[in-house]
């Protein structure tokens, strides 16, 4: 019989862009500039023109059953 892996950062792989966030580089809407976003951010603003990029990773805070137990208390986060 398989055991099955704790919930968490080290049992939940959509938990580890959470706890630890990563940077990823998009192409700006607006102006074609390189834009830095978080892999834990809703959103990133170009610095040049200003448009606004969206993080389109479907985050298992978003589904999730047992986002409390794993991540904690999401009620507190920021939405847009």
């Amino acid at each position: 019989m398989a055991s099955k892996k704790p919930l968490g950062v080290d049992g939940c792989p959509g938990a580890d862009d959470i706890k630890r966030p990563k940077p990823e580089l998009r192409t700006c809407p607006g102006c074609g500039s390189e834009i830095e976003i978080w892999s834990d951010e809703e959103n990133a603003n170009c610095g040049k023109c200003g448009k606004t990029v969206y993080n389109d990773r479907n985050l298992c805070v978003q589904w999730c059953e047992h986002v409390e137990k794993c991540i904690g208390n999401t009620k507190n986060s920021k939405k847009p």
